[in-house]
């Protein structure tokens, strides 16, 4: 504490008292206190943490207005936050240093878990973790996921089916090149499209980017991306030249790529396995042939799409069709799962063209048989498999 007082004739001050010490509790600060300390915010945010959990920033000013009606700045309030967490979880200097116990329990636990810990050959300071769980590794039998590289390739293997979607990021890129030599890698077009908005400043024909990106046959790609090259040149050079076609479109990437995200599969899994969790022998048995629910919507569409359609056998065998209609005549085989207009060979589920073929070759049966011709992927056991090992939680 420090008290002065002015003199009358000059800008000095006289200090009449000073106690070094400031020893008032967390219940004497009071709105007439305005520069309240980061000990005072600590001594209150402390109280705040519930099962490890603590309050934002946001919250801490909040927490400070309504019970001392102050309002501390951002940085004091955001510097306290930092002091109570490492009062409750420990630095993060300690938490670090107990990763290499943590990941032996976890390996432990977790049976066929990875993991790696990298750190500078000079000083020692940590640099990269990987970790990889076990049941996620058996279950990519299953399914095909993206997660890191080198460490990974441990895991996963190289082969052609195999795809990798990301963002521009030059490493990456770089690390699959490098790494994997048969697997293909693709951009993500949501990233790229954004991209090109801030870059080219194209979003009025954001649309006609799109279409061309999510184009199946050369033809239709074509058309679109004439569209867009008319409208934003600068960016369709970028896309052309810069890029690559086989990097951004459907039409003209070489690999397996599949329109619906694994978690999408996941939770609709999870809602229909509800009641039957604790009994899995049971459910792969009784599954049989059936499909996952966003699949089977998908192939419900797909199946309403082809009854305006008609066909001609063309072998005879009932394995290959032209179809024809809506303005179009397009090629399916059967044998080789296969569309001329190539949804069906990116999807692997069988497109509207496919699904009127099928009509043609099963008859009364047709509404049956349809679960015969998708991927294995989108087969309910597959996902079972996928998702059946647990991860077990290491105790702290």
């Amino acid at each position: 504490m420090l008290r002065a007082r002015k003199y009358e004739c000059s800008n000095r001050f006289r200090i009449y008292k000073y106690i070094g010490e400031h020893s008032c509790g967390v219940e004497h600060a009071n709105s007439s206190h305005r520069k309240i300390s980061i000990k005072v915010i600590v001594s209150l945010s402390v109280n705040m943490y519930r099962d490890g959990k603590g309050p934002n920033v946001k919250e801490i000013e909040r927490a400070m207005f309504n019970s001392f009606r102050c309002s501390p700045s951002y940085w004091k309030c955001w510097k306290g936050g930092v002091v109570v967490k490492e009062m409750v979880r420990g630095t993060t200097e300690n938490r670090y240093s107990c990763l290499p116990a943590f990941s032996y329990m976890f390996e432990t636990l977790n049976v066929g878990s990875s993991y790696s810990i990298m750190v500078n050959k000079d000083n020692h300071r940590f640099m990269y973790y990987f970790l990889a769980f076990g049941a996620c590794i058996k279950g990519f039998a299953h399914m095909r996921k993206t997660f890191f590289f080198e460490k990974l390739k441990e895991i996963v293997v190289d082969e052609s089916n195999l795809c990798f979607i990301s963002d521009r990021h030059k490493s990456i890129a770089n690390a699959i090149v490098n790494v994997y030599n048969h697997a293909h890698h693709r951009y993500c077009m949501s990233h790229l499209g954004e991209n090109l908005c801030v870059n080219h400043h194209c979003e009025d024909y954001f649309y006609l980017y799109y279409n061309a990106a999510k184009a199946y046959s050369l033809e239709e790609f074509d058309n679109h991306f004439v569209e867009f090259k008319n409208k934003c040149p600068a960016a369709a050079v970028v896309l052309k030249y810069d890029i690559g076609f086989e990097k951004w479109s459907r039409a003209y990437f070489p690999g397996s790529r599949y329109d619906v995200m694994t978690t999408n599969f996941a939770e609709s899994l999870n809602v229909m396995l509800i009641d039957e969790r604790e009994r899995p022998p049971y459910i792969l048995k009784s599954m049989g042939n059936q499909m996952v629910p966003s699949a089977k919507k998908i192939a419900r569409r797909k199946m309403i799409e082809g009854h305006s359609l008609y066909m001609e056998n063309v072998t005879g065998d009932g394995n290959q069709f032209t179809v024809f209609g809506a303005g179009v005549t397009a090629y399916v085989d059967q044998l080789e799962k296969s569309c001329s207009f190539r949804k069906y060979d990116f999807i692997k589920i069988p497109c509207a063209h496919a699904m009127a073929a099928l009509r043609s070759k099963h008859g009364n049966e047709y509404c049956i048989s349809i679960y015969e011709y998708p991927s294995p992927l989108y087969k309910v056991e597959s996902f079972l498999l996928a998702y059946l090992d647990y991860i077990n939680v290491v105790p702290l």
